[in-house]
């Protein structure tokens, strides 16, 4: 294999890469460095800034024995006492037991993007995401931590309801999915609650969707010639929601959207239909095929390369099929 110098940009790259190595390790899930370290040395070469990218990863387990790991690691989710969890975690992203439950699991507010990728869209970037990423702190993340439990306090006041904080809730049969609402109502009802930035200075809801500020509602005609405000079917906030009352057993989601001049609740009913048809089988394969691999023998961390996380057979077949499409077509 002959090398070449990437030029200037590629050695910029990797030298950022090199930088950064010791803070991408640290943000590693806390569980992974427990697991136990393959035993065989590593045949590849890193990336090195004078002769390119390294060489394909060639230490990896066998299928059966990545299969063995991924049957172990799902036998012992099922064996957390969930209700325990739910009452250890209420404190959720102040609690460093939520974090770490919720990364050996795929939680509600991913599911919108799982569910809408398409066959030949890798996974890598996704997983990569969810287990490597640290929590991006902004302006609008602090909004809305700032505002949510005066949306709840507002939210009980206007409905005269209350409100019961829950932690990590797990679903009592696929033991990998999770969701954690920003509160449960009664026996048979959540709450999810949105604070959003950009319409924090807005006089009302329907004013905020008129300004296109609030991009997963939309404004629906009336009997009696008003607009009705609604979240969008096809939003990542609905499959969101179907997620969270799926996994909570519940039926009814209170989604409330509140800034400091108004709130805005609705109605969303649990949609059996639509969990079945548009949802748990994609989460499910995602789980499997993508991010449990990456959990029980993980990839990234040996050379911090996104494009040594695994990518399901059907995945690759999928994209060669698209591309010979695609190649019929330009000849």
């Amino acid at each position: 294999m002959v090398f070449k110098s990437p030029g200037e940009i590629g050695k910029k790259y990797l030298n950022n890469l090199n930088r950064i190595r010791q803070n991408t390790i640290n943000r590693r899930c806390l569980f992974v460095n427990n697991m136990k370290k393959s035993k065989k040395k590593s045949s590849s070469a890193h990336a090195d800034k004078d002769y390119g990218l390294a060489e394909p990863l060639m230490d990896t387990i066998s299928v059966e024995e990545l299969e063995t790991k991924k049957n172990c690691f799902l036998n012992k989710l099922k064996t957390v006492n969930l209700h325990q969890l739910n009452l250890d975690t209420r404190d959720q992203n102040g609690n460093l037991k939520w974090f770490q439950e919720r990364k050996k699991r795929l939680t509600a507010s991913k599911f919108g993007e799982i569910c809408k990728m398409r066959s030949t869209t890798s996974c890598r970037r996704q997983v990569h995401a969810i287990i490597y990423n640290p929590q991006i702190k902004s302006k609008e993340m602090a909004h809305r931590i700032e505002m949510e439990p005066y949306g709840r306090k507002k939210f009980e006041v206007v409905s005269g309801l209350s409100v019961e904080t829950c932690g990590l809730i797990v679903d009592s049969e696929i033991t990998f999915l999770a969701a954690s609402p920003d509160g449960v109502v009664g026996d048979d009802a959540i709450l999810e609650i949105k604070c959003p930035y950009i319409a924090k200075d807005t006089n009302d809801v329907t004013e905020a969707v008129n300004n296109k500020l609030l991009q997963y509602c939309t404004l629906l005609p009336t009997n009696n010639g008003q607009q009705m405000v609604q979240l969008k079917r096809d939003h990542n906030y609905y499959y969101q929601v179907m997620g969270q009352l799926h996994i909570t057993g519940r039926h009814l989601c209170y989604f409330v959207i509140y800034a400091t001049k108004w709130i805005h609740i609705e109605k969303n009913f649990y949609d059996a239909e639509f969990w079945e048809t548009k949802m748990v089988g994609k989460l499910t394969a995602f789980y499997m095929d993508c991010l449990l691999p990456e959990i029980v023998e993980p990839l990234y961390g040996k050379r911090l390369l996104v494009s040594d996380i695994r990518e399901p057979a059907r995945i690759i077949e999928a994209q060669e099929l698209n591309n010979k499409k695609i190649s019929k077509k330009t000849k």
